[in-house]
């Protein structure tokens, strides 16, 4: 099966990798708007440009693993809860290395 890929940063991805970051940054952007949070607040305590994390809002970028944690305390959640639902989606599927 051909697989198309586009790139989200620097990196190709798949069009069900493409989709789970456009809906981590929806899911993202929800959590920080039911706090009153403004993009602007969580950059600057992530230590981030107010762009990058727009980025990551919209689905531009993917939001670092690394960088979960910290954006989880800072909206009052676990890493979980913060993944939701696409922690437990089937609609995902990863790609083998080999």
């Amino acid at each position: 099966m051909l697989m198309t890929a586009s790139y989200l940063g620097s990196l190709p991805v798949t069009p069900d990798e493409q989709r789970f970051y456009k809906e981590l940054g929806a899911r993202i952007a929800q959590l920080r708007k039911d706090r009153d949070l403004t993009q602007q607040e969580l950059a600057d305590d992530l230590g981030i440009a107010q762009q990058t994390f727009g980025h990551y809002e919209i689905g531009r970028l993917r939001v670092p693993l690394s960088m979960l944690p910290d954006l989880a305390a800072l909206l009052g959640e676990s890493v979980e809860t913060v993944l939701g639902p696409l922690i437990h989606s089937t609609k995902y599927k990863t790609r083998r290395h080999r």
